[in-house]
C-alpha cells in the first residue's frame, strides 16, 4: 500500500473557499498537532491579511486585486510548509493527516483481475483445415491469447498461438482429419492470464 500523501496545491479553490480551508487547517492543526512550523501567529496573520485583501478587492480595483493575488500566494507557501511539517509529524499515519484537515492524494483502486472464459466453442468451417474458437465469459480483458496444439498433448508440447483483440479467432492452415487441443486465455493488466478449459476437436477435410 502506498504511503498516504497530502496534496499540495490549492488551485481548485476558489479564493473565498480558500480562505475557509485555511482557517480551518490553522485550527486543525492548533488542536493536533504540538509546536508546528510555521507558527500558528504567523499562518493567523496571513489568513488575517489576505481576508482583509479579498474584502478590499470586491470593488474590482486592479491593484486591490493584485494585492489580494500576493496575500494568497504568500499564505500559500505558508501551508505548503506546514504541510511538510505535517507530513513529518504524522509519519504516514493516515489518521493523523486526515485530522490536519488538509486535503490528501485518493489512492487508487485495485484494478479488478483478469477472469477466465467461462465456455469455449470450437467449429470447423466448410474450408478444409479452418477451425473457429470461441469464447465466452472472460471479464477484465485486453486481449486474447488463442492457442492450439495437436493430439496428444504432454507436458513437452509446444502451443502455438495467436494474440487477438477478439474473443473469437479462424484458425487455418490444420491438418483436415487430425485431432487438436484448443484452448484461449483472457489476458489482463501486466500480462496476467486466465485460461479457459481445453476442448479437443477433429479438423474436417
Amino acid at each position: 500500500m502506498k504511503m498516504p500523501r497530502l496534496k499540495l496545491s490549492f488551485r481548485t479553490y476558489n479564493d473565498s473557499a480558500f480562505e475557509t480551508k485555511a482557517q480551518v487547517i490553522v485550527a486543525a492543526v492548533t488542536l493536533y498537532f504540538e509546536n508546528p512550523t510555521p507558527e500558528i501567529a504567523t499562518l493567523l496573520e496571513a489568513i488575517s491579511a489576505f481576508s482583509d485583501a479579498l474584502t478590499a478587492a470586491g470593488n474590482g480595483d486592479r491593484l486591490l486585486i493584485a494585492e489580494k493575488n500576493r496575500c494568497r500566494k504568500i499564505l500559500e507557501g505558508l501551508l505548503l510548509e506546514l504541510a511538510a511539517f505535517v507530513t513529518l509529524a504524522a509519519k504516514g499515519d493516515r489518521d493523523k493527516l486526515i485530522k490536519s484537515a488538509f486535503d490528501l492524494h485518493k489512492e487508487a483502486e485495485p484494478k479488478p483481475a483478469v477472469t477466465a472464459p467461462t465456455s469455449i466453442k470450437v467449429t470447423s468451417t466448410d474450408n478444409p483445415g479452418e477451425v473457429l474458437v470461441k469464447v465466452t465469459g472472460a471479464k477484465n480483458v485486453k486481449h486474447y491469447r488463442h492457442e492450439y496444439a495437436q493430439a496428444p498433448v504432454t507436458e513437452n508440447t509446444v502451443w502455438k498461438d495467436q494474440l487477438d483483440s477478439r474473443r473469437e479467432f479462424l484458425f487455418q492452415g490444420l491438418k483436415p482429419g487430425a485431432e487438436y487441443i484448443f484452448r484461449s486465455a483472457a489476458v489482463g493488466l501486466r500480462g496476467a492470464k486466465a485460461y479457459s478449459k481445453t476442448v479437443s476437436h477433429f479438423v474436417q477435410g
